[in-house]
């Protein structure tokens, strides 16, 4: 044999050598006994080695399951067994070998094990037949049987699982489709299923308690039907949209309930219509009424405060201590140009706008009051940056401290009082003129106490230039102006008023405050520009100033040398000042009423100010901000804050209400918040006052009252106003009720006087007539005009009586009658009337678009027909009349302009001519009663109008109709 190793490619050869002991002789080799054979077994050794492999792969299969894999021979013993026995039984592989299996079953389940054994040998294939087994430590454990019964082999080739995970995950299955089964019947979603065309196909029957329907009366149906008409629209397009996308979030909508209302509704839209399961669009909805009016309500109590933020007075802040966050609210900007940055940086910002002077004092300040123990307010005044200059403001804050006492939140306002110290030094300015004024210092001319009190303005407000121009017999002279050049108070003495002479004389002639904003550019200076420039005039403000009787004494005036506008603040001023001169001028003859006035005005800003309080329920303690001392007159200082001071000082009759409902409030189960009473309180003099309470509980994260914040009002003006309008309104009712029977009773009188007083006025009309005719032979020419004159009188009367009717009678139109009444058609008819008058006189009528206004058509008429009638009448004699009728609107309603060519009427006569019976010329002259204005002007005032007139001699006249607007009445005019 070659002994060598055979390369890798050397087939290797598996021999069998086999020695055999077998006597020969040989001569060569003598004696023997042995033989040996060789025989070529590479083949069977190949096939071995793999049947060993496959054994062994096969065992590593049965160790490794988890499931017990046996063998069980015709007798019922097992021969094979996995190593999962250990697991599932407590028993090895060995010791179940050659062990019968029914001698571990549980005895109660070996008939039924028999049975399914039988079964299987006859060639049943068994799968998930569940029997109890005795585990090696005495307990039963619950198996899975799948078995096979092998012919050939005859044995039965067996998988054995633990029931127990398998019961677990049956249990968990059953939980889970009974969660299911109870979110869908008792959840808060309502989930439905819908064709393709919107068509219920299956509906939870949660539907009940929600929407009041039961699924029968919704199966089949279109969910349209029962959805918003406002709505479909809307949901339809989202609906639609499920055709190319697998799920959508719907807009909410109405849905009608069963009993006919309708609620709010999110739905939740996924299309499963390719699942054959399913085969639709599978909606969740949720019932979001609650929600929907929750955010309504949040919204607007949102909008308030947003609207709260932007109309108050104040700037508010908010600095969380513990995150170093200042949010500053809209007034930063409205009020003092400061744009807010972010939160982070609010705080430097802020700092860098404080005056230098003030800063160090206001942050030592601050920091203080943080660390002061129990502090809970802070208040200061500095100064600070506007983008112009510096504004003085009162900053008020309150802190908030946890359990321990310390802060980590400030709440603030900021009230810029830049106008208060300035009303504060002009009323110092004021005092200090009534007491010069007065003589307390000796007699001081009027004219020095005025320009003490000018000179004073003037420093209050640097650039301005103050001036008082007395009034004498439509004259201006200068009466105290400080700083104004003396060459041009000269050229100004003595100037006539005027419609358009500069601010004051215009002023004084109107008896209208006049504001000039460019004095180069207003018509009222166009004469005096020579003037403006030469003394630097920009801007002049005049305000007339009145006596006691409504006579302009004097002008109040602002000179600014560049163009100026007031603002509100200046406006203000401007007002106060020139009312103070006339005050001065008139000689203080309303001293003591106007200190009457000042010190109601001081009351009522002490009653509106509230008693601000704050109630630390967790530690019952009371604390009461400054006005609750200021206002009910106790000293802070008697004693210690109380909850029992509220308590001692309200009403007794009031108490226990207000206890127990403070009580509840506080207790209330389902947290309600906002808490508002009006009740009795006693003062510091013992009386009482009604005030009103509004108070607010915070609560913390789990609902609990922490605290309690509030406001106290004295309402006791209101309460007292509200039984004095009672009473006023009974009193009036009263006089109203007089009144219309007293007009009732003089309107059937003036109609029967007016009967009775025509019979007699006929009767001697007749028997003149008569008279004249039957003895005309016998009468003289004299006698013949005695009897005319008295006719004549007779007929005057007779159309006196009737003037006086028809007075009566106007104005008795009641307003549910008004409608709508197209002037321009008023207008056409009137001129039918007058078309024979008009002719005749060859009156050129111009009239404009007129507006629809609301009355009715006679009342207008005869309005109209009057007012050309007397532009007819007086017109002048070589001249044709012109008639121009047009409208102006004006904010507040409409005016009508009858402008005429005609003779025109004195000014001292302009009221006496709406008189009844008032006439200015003959009746030789003109004819006429002298009544046609006066029923005009009651026609017109009962249109809840006035009529008046612009008219001089010889240059015409304007009557001005002036009437208010009504809803709906509006119709554009073109002029």
């Amino acid at each position: 044999m070659n002994n060598t190793e055979p390369d890798n490619n050397t087939e290797k050869l598996i021999l069998k050598i086999a020695k055999s002991k077998i006597p020969f002789f040989d001569s060569n080799l003598g004696d023997s006994s042995h033989i040996l054979s060789v025989k070529d077994v590479t083949d069977s050794y190949n096939k071995q080695q793999i049947i060993e492999r496959n054994r062994r792969e096969i065992q590593r299969i049965l160790d490794s399951s988890l499931d017990v894999i046996c063998t069980i021979d015709a007798d019922g013993v097992f021969d094979r067994v996995s190593n999962a026995s250990v697991d599932v039984f407590g028993y090895p592989p060995d010791e179940l070998s050659g062990r019968k299996f029914l001698e571990l079953v549980y005895e109660d389940d070996r008939e039924k094990t028999e049975g399914i054994a039988k079964l299987i040998r006859e060639g049943l294939v068994v799968k998930n037949f569940e029997n109890r087994y005795v585990h090696r430590k005495g307990h039963l454990v619950s198996v899975i049987w799948s078995a096979q019964w092998d012919n050939e082999e005859q044995r039965m080739y067996c998988v054995a699982r633990d029931g127990k995970e398998l019961k677990e995950t049956q249990e968990k299955i059953r939980e889970s489709e009974k969660r299911f089964k109870s979110m869908v019947q008792e959840g808060s979603d309502m989930i439905a299923i819908l064709d393709l065309s919107g068509v219920y196909t299956y509906v939870s029957p949660n539907f009940k308690t929600f929407l009041g329907y039961r699924e029968d009366e919704l199966l089949g149906k279109k969910v349209k039907e029962f959805i918003h008409p406002r709505d479909q629209e809307v949901l339809s397009a989202e609906f639609a949209k499920l055709e190319t996308s697998r799920r959508l979030n719907a807009t909410p909508y109405r849905f009608r309930r069963k009993d006919g209302t309708w609620c709010w509704v999110q739905s939740v839209g996924t299309n499963l219509s390719e699942d054959n399961a399913i085969q639709g669009v599978v909606v969740n909805s949720v019932e979001i009424t609650d929600l929907i009016e929750t955010q309504r309500a949040l919204n607007k109590s949102n909008e308030r405060f947003s609207m709260l933020m932007r109309a108050g007075s104040e700037s508010i802040w908010d600095y969380d201590l513990i995150k170093e966050e200042l949010f500053l609210g809209d007034g930063f900007i409205r009020f003092f140009n400061i744009e807010p940055l972010d939160l982070r940086n609010n705080n430097d910002l802020i700092n860098s706008k404080i005056h230098p002077e003030d800063l160090d004092e206001i942050l030592d300040s601050f920091r203080s009051a943080i660390r002061e123990e129990g502090k809970r307010e802070w208040t200061a005044e500095y100064r600070i940056f506007n983008g112009q200059g510096y504004s003085y403001v009162k900053d008020k804050a309150i802190i908030l401290r946890n359990e321990q006492d310390k802060a980590y939140r400030v709440i603030g306002a900021i009230k810029d009082v830049t106008s208060e110290r300035l009303i504060s030094e002009v009323e110092q300015l004021e005092k200090e003129v009534m007491e010069l004024g007065m003589g307390m210092a000796g007699y001081v001319p009027l004219d020095q106490v005025l320009h003490y009190y000018m000179s004073g303005l003037e420093r209050l407000f640097p650039g301005m230039k103050t001036s008082i121009l007395r009034v004498e017999s439509g004259h201006l002279y200068n009466l105290a102006s400080p700083s104004l050049d003396k060459e041009y108070l000269e050229k100004i003495h003595g100037l006539k008023i005027g419609p358009n002479v500069g601010s004051c004389g215009s002023a004084a002639y109107t008896r209208k405050r006049v504001i000039v904003s460019d004095v180069l550019a207003d018509e009222r200076w166009a004469n005096y520009l020579d003037l403006a420039t030469q003394f630097s005039i920009g801007a002049c403000w005049s305000q007339p100033v009145f006596d006691g009787e409504s006579n302009v004494i004097a002008t109040f005036a602002n000179y600014y040398e560049e163009p100026k506008h007031p603002t509100d603040e200046e406006t203000r001023i401007f007002e106060r000042s020139s009312r103070f001169s006339a005050l001065i001028i008139t000689r203080f003859q309303h001293i003591d009423s106007i200190q009457r006035s000042n010190d109601l005005y001081q009351s009522v800003n002490m009653v509106t100010n509230d008693a601000i309080y704050e109630w630390d329920v967790e530690r019952d303690v009371f604390y009461w901000g400054e006005g609750f001392y200021r206002i009910f007159g106790h000293e802070s200082s008697d004693q210690e804050p109380d909850i029992r001071l509220w308590i001692e000082n309200v009403h007794e009759d009031d108490r226990e209400r207000i206890l127990n409902d403070r009580k509840r409030i506080i207790e209330s189960a389902d947290e309600k918040n906002a808490w508002s009473h009006e009740y009795r309180f006693k003062k510091a003099d013992g009386t009482y006052v009604y005030v009103v309470d509004k108070g607010t509980v915070i609560r913390d994260e789990i609902g609990r009252p922490i605290r309690m914040i509030g406001a106290v009002s004295d309402i006791s003006y209101r309460k007292a106003t509200e039984i004095a309008l009672r009473h006023l309104n009974e009193e009036l009712g009263k006089k109203v009720r007089e009144l219309a029977s007293t007009n009732n009773e003089l309107e059937q009188f003036a109609f029967i006087a007016s009967h009775d007083l025509q019979e007699p006025l006929r009767m001697v009309t007749g028997f003149l007539q008569q008279i004249e005719k039957k003895y005309n032979d016998l009468l003289d020419d004299k006698g013949k005009m005695y009897i005319q004159y008295a006719v004549d009188g007779a007929e005057r009367m007779k159309t006196i009586i009737l003037d006086l009717l028809e007075f009566s009678r106007a104005g008795r139109i009641k307003k549910e009658d008004y409608e709508l009444i197209d002037l321009n058609a008023v207008i056409e008819d009137v001129k039918i009337l007058l078309k024979s008058s008009i002719e005749e006189n060859k009156v050129k009528l111009k009239v404009g678009e007129l507006p629809s206004l609301m009355g009715t058509s006679s009342a207008y008429r005869q309005v109209f027909q009057n007012i050309i009638s007397n532009s007819i009448k007086y017109r002048k004699k070589d001249e044709s009349p012109i008639i121009n009728i047009y409208a102006k609107e004006e904010e507040e309603g409409w005016v009508l302009y009858f402008e005429d060519n005609g003779i025109g009427i004195n000014p001292k006569y302009h009221d006496k001519i709406f008189e009844i019976f008032q006439r200015l010329h003959s009746r030789e002259s003109y004819s006429g009663t002298g009544i046609g204005l006066a029923i005009c002007k009651k026609i017109v005032e009962n249109l809840d109008g006035f009529l008046e007139i612009d008219s001089e001699e010889e240059r015409g006249s304007t009557f001005m109709m002036r009437l208010p607007k009504l809803k709906g009445q509006e119709v554009p005019v073109e002029n």
